[in-house]
């Protein structure tokens, strides 16, 4: 039984996203593949819908700069915007 733990313990850490204790690296993932492993499934996990998840949206265009001379400013944008949509009546 030790042998077999050992063994695997050994395959584990030998894959480049592992830690010694078999354990993924979080440091070694972009935050593309954090997103689609860890937050998108814990928010499915919270009852959201594939329709109602939106990933990387940008939220604003950008500052208007009222003197017409310099362009917009930076847009942002959110890592995920979650829709909910209320029925009333």
């Amino acid at each position: 039984m030790i042998a077999k733990r050992t063994d695997a313990l050994i395959a584990a850490s030998s894959h480049p996203l592992r830690s010694s204790k078999g354990r993924i690296d979080k440091k070694a993932l972009t935050e593309q593949e954090i997103r689609t492993r860890f937050i998108t499934p814990a928010i499915r996990r919270a009852g959201w819908t594939a329709p109602q998840i939106r990933e990387e949206v940008y939220i604003t265009d950008g500052q208007i700069h009222p003197d017409g001379k310099a362009p917009r400013g930076r847009r942002r944008f959110a890592d995920y915007v979650l829709c909910y949509h209320i029925v009333w009546g």
